[in-house]
């Protein structure tokens, strides 16, 4: 329903305004290099 689907918009758009969405990658490669250089 309508209500139903504003409701999700806000949440969405709270989400994506108080989390970090796209560094993932880059934190994902700098642990990965981080564990390589520890052998």
């Amino acid at each position: 329903d309508k209500q139903r689907l504003q409701e999700l918009s806000v949440n969405a758009l709270d989400y994506a305004a108080t989390h970090d969405l796209y560094s993932m990658p880059q934190r994902a490669a700098s642990l990965i290099e981080m564990l390589a250089t520890r052998k």
